[in-house]
């Protein structure tokens, strides 16, 4: 029978008079019915009384329970229910969670069941309580760091199944960003071994943006506003990021976005879209170009519009208390970066009603921009309402490291006249900065200032000593900030401001941080490698006065010799910690002040730069200059740099110590290894040990350091201790001796960064011993830059003492890895799914002996096909320092896929180290665009030979730099009026978009957008006279086209580019029109523009045959480089050359009317004619001339061929009359001539 009297759990079983349960084990089957989604914890019992004995009473004599627990996993719930989350750092809220366990919890005080909370990992929960009189409720560590909370359920204190329980959390979000995690509830038996749990989301934590505030241009309902946005980011944002402003309810953006950019955003690259929301266009998205980032503590402002403000009755809550909303969004728009969202915004980011004022045209104009210099500064704005309340104050907040000059004059000219004032304040406690006050508070006296006003307020204050947003004790915006309070108010209460402008500051004119070391520290009689670094404070740019000069003045002994050398890359600084070079081909040319017998003079270096070179502000440049250094340093070891305008104009300035010297090691060598040794030459090699030995000429005290820097790309372990070997027993065993070297001392430290490693000792290093070791490196994947200042090589040694100083140096010639000097792909187009050709350049260092062999493996989606289709040897440019591959190259398939192509030679042929071979093979693109517009997936090049064993590998470029594929465009035509060589021919060109990519948008972007049609070899565009302009992109100094008309639309309003709006450079194979209007999808745009026909010799027409295709691309050009969005291909024609040394005699010197004579024509073929196909050539007299020659009426006509100085027989041509003229075909007779 089943007990209802206790929730049907109990069964109970009632045995007959002459049933006797005994020792033996007694087993039955029970059915159990749990209700659905229900489960169950505890332990199961079973009691026994003996109904004779103990008829009357109600106790069973014996309880025993089971083993082991009884678990049936109940399908738990649990709800949460709060507030729309607040997302902002450290905010408290309050959520129930309502918990369903769906098992019988029992109490028991010994061992009490639970239901436990666990809040997120970075969660903070302050109060945790349940408003039943039971369960009791246990809080882990009450107060603010609280983790979890539990529900003890003690004695007398159940739950059960179909019942819930109700917990109310206090909780604190995290101090940083964190992403949505999961809330965590679980329910526990008392003992510990049954658990159940349930998971819901959380909510994420944003950054939350800080000073950020809009301000309308209109407040009346149903106009079309603009906004002007300002804010201030908290953290730097990842590159590519998004702005985006959310509107409340009743606020609807137009379909066409516009912005003006006020302060802070790219002046090009920028790009607007209106994204659909759930309730309609209300949101406004401006997205940031490429390598672009908002930086931590900067102002940026921004107008949008339009925006349509609200109508009666189409929002239910007053405007001033509908709140927008700006995100700053990643590149990809799915992660919200920072946020004001849920910041707890008091007046900012409300509705209309309480904005203040915006000044207008507002600017900081300054009468010096040198740092730490007494400047007299004119800020200058227009007033958006009426000043005309006694006391208003004005209150002026110049950006940190600035100071006003307290006691100096202070004036405000409104409508030119002066207004008078009360007092002025300069208070180290006026908000939101004390000292050094860069603060000014005015109150004026009795001022009547209208709307619209021109006012100027002129000061005094002593200039920051660097720039504030590279202050590195306290980084601030580059902005002056004008409020207007009324007077008597809450100081700085936002209520109180009438009206106020964030201005841009102006930029310190000076070099604002640099450094000079030497790559050998100590004094040689030969010039040595300066590393030079340096931070401009303003961009540096030509202008009428000339061109750009870079000038270094070295302390006193120091000499730059007249031909000093300079190079744009710094071996010791890299791109990855932070360094830029110099732009490609800046450098045009080194003077050092040499013998000049002007005192003083031989320190001095002058670096001239390139026509059109441009340096960028705030960017750390570094750069090498070579120089003579000294035996010993002068009183005043400091250096000057100076970067000019023109040869007298200097632009900025800067002083900066210079460095310590050293001396040189007695002796510092590399010793070629064996794979023995653990020496592995291959590239991409984890554990090459290279083996090294040094002898200092100064001692290294225990606590010193040896540095090593080995060649750019080389890699060293974050902990390199496990990978420096002892190498003495090496050398001592192949003849050197072993007294002659010994190990180093016990290593206490070793830590690499990229190439360059350090590493400290236990003990000294004696000046007596020649150390030598071995130590683990890896070997890069990529080739050895070309531009790089020094062979993959050279190593440098270094010692310092435990405080820094520099003690030895030395420079050290190594190994070369087993890879090809060169190695390089280049393609004819870049449509993903086309079929071209593309161009392989390899310098073996290595020997490629006979039967040895090229792999070349293309990327993964790639195809070569095989045999190897347009597979060609030769591509003609012998000139240019390329060899030919021998003409018995085979090409097979490689055995990994039809990616990978095996370029093999016979018995006979070899492939000579250190010659550049040049050669091209036709290959299929994947049908889909890369990822990356401005990167493609590494192709692999290796060369190999066959031994005894099988084919080994000599040399190896695993990663090749690729190129990107790009979508194709729906169709491109390129049609010549004339094929003649050496001629401007009008060629006209049609392109058109697919649907798929939709317009292509120039308007509503602040990127320069180009349509680029690249040329085959030799062709160039004409261009016009005259000075050029200046490139957009890094193209040089381009002109506009001579010839260029747009054809289609014919209407100028629709077709894509201005009238003038075609360049190019002189003789470059490109050209390009600039954008001004969106393409659209359907019309075949078509213009035509005047091309330069190459002259065509033999030779010329070899190369350009195998490169003719003609390609265009759409292009947008951030940061001065190309980017392709688009493209397609078209097959190049033909250009006809002018056949040489044409000469035409008579027989006859006088001709009358009607008179036959014979004409000799003289003639050099450019392209070869051959008989075998049936070549022919024609001869065309003017109308007036009759050619009687392969008449079929005559038989007595004169034709003759002579070739080379010889008759060819009349078997081996043939001539025809066309016409009035004469067509001669060569025939194949006795062998066909040539």
């Amino acid at each position: 029978a089943v007990d209802a009297r206790v929730g049907y759990n109990v069964a109970t079983l009632t045995f007959g008079p002459l049933a006797t349960l005994a020792e033996e084990p007694q087993y039955f089957r029970i059915a159990l019915n749990t209700p659905k989604h229900m489960g169950s914890f505890g332990i199961w019992y079973v009691a026994s009384k003996d109904t004779y004995v103990l008829s009357d009473n109600p106790v069973f004599n014996k309880v025993i329970p089971a083993i082991g627990p009884f678990f049936v996993h109940p399908i738990m719930v649990s709800m949460m229910s709060m507030a729309t989350p607040i997302t902002s750092y450290s905010a408290y809220q309050a959520l129930n969670i309502t918990v369903y366990p769906r098992v019988n919890l029992l109490g028991s005080t010994l061992a009490p069941p639970k239901v436990t909370v666990i809040s997120p990992t970075f969660n903070k929960i302050t109060i945790c309580r349940n408003d039943a009189p039971t369960p009791d409720l246990s809080f882990v560590d009450p107060g603010t760091t609280a983790a979890f909370c539990e529900l003890l359920f003690m004695d007398n204190m159940n739950s059960y199944a179909h019942q819930s329980v109700t917990i109310f959390v206090g909780v604190e979000n995290s101090d940083f960003p964190v992403d949505a995690e999961l809330w965590r509830v679980m329910v526990q038996s008392g003992d510990g071994n049954m658990v159940a749990g349930h998971s819901f989301a959380g909510w994420p934590v944003y950054t939350p943006l800080r000073d950020a505030f809009i301000v309308p241009l209109s407040m009346e309902y149903s106009q079309t506003n603009e906004l002007q946005v300002f804010f201030r980011p908290t953290a730097t944002t990842p590159t590519e990021p998004r702005m985006v402003v959310a509107a409340p309810e009743g606020f609807i953006f137009g379909e066409e976005c516009q912005f003006e950019i006020i302060l802070g955003f790219p002046s090009t690259g920028v790009t607007c879209s209106i994204p659909l929301s759930e309730i309609g266009r209300n949101l406004f998205s401006l997205r940031m170009p490429m390598m672009f980032v908002f930086d931590a503590e900067t102002f940026y402002a921004v107008s949008i519009y339009p925006l349509r403000n609200p109508f009666p009755g189409s929002h239910a809550n007053p405007l001033d208390a509908l709140p927008f909303r700006l995100d700053l969004l990643a590149a990809d728009g799915s992660q919200i970066l920072e946020t004001t969202s849920s910041v707890p915004t008091g007046p900012y980011l409300r509705g209309f009603g309480i904005y203040p004022k915006a000044l207008y045209e507002a600017a900081v104009i300054p009468s010096l921009r040198t740092p730490n210099t007494e400047c007299e500064v004119a800020i200058q704005f227009r007033t958006a309402m009426r000043i005309a309340m006694h006391g208003e104050r004005v209150l002026l907040t110049a950006p940190y490291g600035y100071q006003w000059k307290i006691g100096a004059s202070v004036y405000v000219w409104a409508e030119d006249r002066a207004w008078p004032i009360s007092r002025i304040s300069y208070e180290a406690s006026l908000p939101p900065v004390a000292k050094p006050h860069n603060q000014l508070e005015i109150a004026l006296i009795s001022p009547d200032v209208p709307a619209g006003a021109d006012v100027q307020v002129r000061g005094t204050v002593f200039n920051a000593p660097i720039d504030a947003i590279l202050n590195e004790d306290l980084r601030s915006a580059n902005v002056w900030i004008v409020e207007t309070y009324q007077p008597g108010a809450g100081y700085l209460e936002f209520q109180f401001r009438h009206q106020a402008a964030v201005i841009p500051g102006f930029d310190m004119q000076a070099i604002t941080a640099g450094s000079f070391t030497a790559w050998l520290a100590f004094s040689q009689q030969t010039q040595v490698p300066i590393m030079v670094t340096f931070r401009l404070g303003t961009e540096l740019r030509e202008k009428d006065t000339g061109r750009l000069m870079l000038q270094f003045k070295a302390p006193n002994g120091f000499y730059f010799p007249k031909d000093c050398a300079a190079h744009r890359i710094s071996p010791s600084h890299l791109i990855e910690d932070g360094y830029a070079r110099l732009p490609q081909g800046a450098i045009a040319s080194c003077y050092g002040g040499g013998e000049d017998p002007e005192l003083g003079r031989e320190r001095y270096a002058e670096v001239h730069l390139t026509t059109g070179t441009e340096l960028e502000r705030r960017v750390v440049y570094s750069m090498m200059v070579e120089g003579v250094i000294p035996d010993e340093l002068p009183n005043d070891n400091t250096w000057e740099i100076r970067s000019f305008v023109g040869p007298e104009v200097v632009e900025e300035e800067l002083g900066i110590p210079g460095f310590r010297l050293a001396t040189e090691f007695l002796s510092a060598l590399y010793h070629p290894g064996t794979e023995d040794t653990g020496e592995d030459l291959r590239v991409g090699v984890a554990d090459n040990r290279a083996m090294l030995s040094m002898q200092p000429s100064t001692a290294v005290i225990a606590g010193g350091e040896l540095r090593i820097t080995a060649p750019y790309r080389f890699q060293f372990a974050r902990d390199c201790t496990p990978y420096v070997y002892g190498a003495k027993h090496i050398l001592g065993s192949i003849g050197d001796g072993s007294n002659l070297y010994s190990d180093l001392p016990p290593v206490t430290s070793c830590i690499g960064v990229r190439n360059v490693v350090r590493l400290t000792f236990a003990e000294d290093l004696d000046v007596a011993i020649r150390y030598t070791f071995r130590i683990g490196v890896l070997n890069p994947l990529l080739p050895h830059p070309e531009d790089w200042p020094f062979p993959q090589n050279v190593w440098r040694f270094e010692t310092f003492d435990q405080a820094g100083t520099p003690l030895n140096a030395a420079q050290v010639e190594a190994f070369y890895l087993w890879a090809f000097a060169r190695a390089t792909v280049e393609p004819l187009v870049l449509g993903a799914g086309e079929e071209t050709l593309i161009t392989v350049e390899v310098e073996p260092s290595l020997t490629v002996p006979p039967l040895g062999f090229l792999r070349i493996a293309a990327p993964l989606g790639f195809e070569i096909p095989v045999p190897c289709e347009g597979f060609q040897r030769d591509s003609f440019a012998t000139l240019a320092g390329f060899v030919p591959l021998p003409s018995a190259t085979t090409c097979v398939r490689g055995p990994e896929g039809d990616h990978v192509v095996k370029l093999r030679l016979d018995a006979f042929s070899y492939l000579a180290a250190s010659l550049a071979f040049r050669f091209r093979l036709l290959v299929r693109h994947p049908p889909q665009p890369t990822a990356m517009r401005s990167e493609g997936a590494p192709w692999s090049i290796s060369s190999g030979e066959v031994t005894d064993l099988g084919e080994s590998f000599l040399e190896r470029n695993p990663a090749v730099v690729g190129y990107p594929l790009h979508e194709l465009l729906k169709s491109f035509v390129v049609q010549p009026e004339s094929q003649r060589a050496e001629v401007v021919v009008p060629v006209t060109f049609q392109v058109s978009l697919h649907d798929s990519l939709g317009t292509f948008e120039v308007v509503t972007t602040t990127e320069v957008s180009f349509l680029i049609i690249d040329m085959p070899l030799y062709f160039s565009v004409p261009v016009l006279p005259g000075d050029g302009i200046e490139p957009v992109a890094n193209t040089g100094v381009m002109r506009h086209c001579r010839d260029f008309t747009p054809l289609v639309p014919p209407e100028p309003e629709y077709f894509p580019s201005d009238a003038d709006g075609c360049y190019a450079g002189n003789g470059a194979q490109s050209f390009r029109l600039k954008l001004v209007r969106n393409l659209l999808v359907g019309p075949d745009y078509t213009f035509a523009v005047g091309v330069l026909h190459p002259n065509i010799t033999s030779l010329v027409q070899r190369q350009i045959n195998q490169v003719n295709v003609w390609q265009v691309r759409l292009v947008r050009t951030p940061n001065r480089q190309d980017v392709t969005y688009t493209t397609q291909s078209a097959q190049g024609y033909r250009v006809l050359p002018l056949l040489q040394g044409v000469r035409l005699s008579s027989s006859t010197r006088t001709l009358s009317v009607g008179a036959s004579t014979v004409v000799s024509i003289n003639f050099q073929a450019v392209s070869a004619l051959v008989a075998a196909r049936g070549d022919a050539f024609q001869i065309a007299p003017p109308p007036s001339v009759r050619s009687l020659s392969g008449q079929a009426n005559l038989t007595s006509t004169l034709c003759q061929l002579w070739n080379q100085g010889q008759l060819e027989p009349e078997a081996n041509f043939e001539c025809l009359a066309v016409g009035n003229g004469l067509t001669v075909r060569l025939l194949a007779g006795q062998g066909g001539p040539q």
